[in-house]
């Protein structure tokens, strides 16, 4: 069998104020999801989408994400993930059901690829809830920073720098409540605790999902 793909983390200062990881059991939240929210989920899927900048932008640029600048591997990479993507500048319109184009000359870049909600553990079988969603969509955001982003793009959201929807033909939205519930389940279920010098946390990272809290230094 293949042994789960497992995540390491140390902490060998305590020069940083905050900074916890928390980390829940996917088990538990695939459980705990209302079964109506869960099934809808499950029928429609999700479309994961970015807009990423070559260098000057909201968010990190494509070539921090993707660890290179040049675009064709860029490109490989896509391709080979079945991530739709297109080439963009500042005064074209980024289509969210265009084919994979090539670079050109234009230096953002829009993709869209569809995600898994719920997957199987490779050992023990157990369902996982395993997607994104509650950190794609622009309700993850403070409330300020989602004002602006509706002024500069005018609620345009497949112009965000990342979003996400139901995968439906006509990219249904996602409701706010079935995110706030999601987030809910999470937060319940979270365990978060102080970092301690030399601390070690090894992570099955099929079963566990985590994060990082705010921190200072």
């Amino acid at each position: 069998s293949i042994p789960p793909t497992t995540d390491q983390y140390n902490n060998s200062s305590l020069n940083v104020g905050g900074g916890e990881t928390p980390i829940v059991d996917s088990r538990k939240v695939y459980e705990a999801v209302d079964p109506l929210i869960k099934k809808e989920f499950i029928t429609k899927g999700i479309k994961y989408i970015t807009n990423l900048s070559q260098s000057n932008g909201p968010g990190l640029p494509w070539s921090t994400i993707y660890q290179t600048n040049d675009k064709s591997k860029v490109e490989q990479f896509l391709t080979e993930n079945n991530i739709q993507y297109k080439w963009y500048d500042n005064q074209s319109t980024n289509q969210s059901t265009s084919s994979s184009s090539s670079s050109s000359s234009s230096s953002n870049l829009f993709t869209s690829r569809v995600g898994i909600v719920v997957k199987e553990h490779p050992i023990t079988k157990e369902k996982l809830w395993f997607n994104h969603a509650h950190l794609f969509h622009p309700t993850d955001l403070p409330f300020d920073t989602q004002q602006m982003l509706k002024k500069i793009y005018h609620n345009d959201y497949f112009k965000y720098p990342k979003y996400c929807c139901f995968n439906t033909k006509d990219n249904e939205p996602i409701p706010n409540s079935y995110l706030k519930h999601i987030r809910s389940i999470l937060w319940k279920h979270s365990i978060i605790f102080k970092w301690k010098k030399y601390d070690v946390l090894i992570l099955d990272n099929h079963l566990t999902a985590h994060g990082r809290m705010s921190f200072e230094g």
